[in-house]
């Protein structure tokens, strides 16, 4: 007996305990509503509902920022020949140079994406039009064509505000949620990688060759995709300097993108523009 009057007890506890519980839950949340009478059935409900329909909307905003953000880098990002901040060594015909005589130069693509890409992104976000979104407080990685971005401050927003924004009046709750997203931004960073090895096998064929032109065209083209050409990307190509070179290469990807000029959405090519010196140097992997 002594035992069931033990489990008896501790059941006749746990009731009280979650009686308690729900009477406590029930005043604060009627001394929350103490300003906004309750009208009628569900208004709490639909009050909660509303507050989680306007965050999947942020969520929504901020996924289709971050695809066209991430497009517009690519896009820009190549064309600086993957400098955001720097130029490596310095540029030749306008295009980035990736080596010279110390060797290579290179861009830290992955870094300087990350940098240019905040800076892109944390405009479209303040043109958000039902909130201010925490602006430099994301932290990006890719994996093949997705864009991640992990929200390192949450959001937070009001469940069921009163009718007015008056100071001291009491709110249902909150609801916080974390800026973050996963998307398809139909571009591959690691291009830069393939890349990199075919600059690398033009400069060890090529450089110090008398026939210079004739050497890189005959490498280029053994080249896979991305396409390389040799020159400028527009405009015809005069060399200044007997051991540089310029390069348009052309990507298979081509990406809509927003144009500030014409407002309108068109789509882009990625065409990376770089130069390589041919002089006697190193490897530049």
């Amino acid at each position: 007996m002594d035992g069931l009057n033990k489990k008896g007890l501790m059941v006749y506890w746990f009731i009280f305990g979650c009686f308690v519980a729900a009477a406590m839950f029930f005043l604060l949340f009627s001394r929350a509503f103490a300003d906004e009478p309750i009208t009628y059935k569900g208004q709490l409900q639909f009050g909660m509902l509303r507050t989680y329909s306007i965050a999947d909307g942020t969520l929504a905003y901020l996924d289709e920022s971050a695809i066209y953000a991430g497009r517009h880098v690519a896009v820009d990002l190549a064309e600086r020949g993957g400098f955001y901040k720097d130029d490596g060594c310095g540029k030749y015909l306008g295009h980035a140079l990736w080596n010279n005589e110390q060797g290579s130069c290179i861009p830290d693509y992955k870094n300087e994406f990350k940098a240019y890409l905040d800076k892109v992104l944390n405009e479209y976000l303040k043109a958000f039009p039902y909130d201010k979104l925490p602006l430099g407080v994301i932290d990006f990685d890719f994996q093949e064509t997705r864009l991640i971005g992990r929200g390192m401050q949450d959001i937070e927003y009001n469940i069921f505000p009163t009718k007015s924004s008056r100071v001291g009046v009491p709110l249902a709750g909150h609801y916080y949620f974390s800026p973050s997203f996963n998307v398809d931004f139909g571009y591959d960073i690691n291009e830069y990688e393939l890349i990199k090895s075919y600059a690398d096998r033009l400069v060890f064929e090529c450089k110090e060759k008398p026939n210079l032109d004739n050497c890189i065209k005959k490498e280029i083209e053994t080249f896979k995709n991305p396409d390389w050409a040799l020159g400028l990307c527009e405009g015809e190509t005069v060399n200044t300097v007997v051991n540089k070179r310029a390069f348009c290469i052309i990507s298979d990807y081509k990406l809509w993108v927003y144009d500030a000029d014409s407002e309108e959405i068109v789509e882009r090519p990625v065409q990376y523009q770089i130069s390589l010196y041919f002089g006697k140097t190193i490897s530049i992997a």
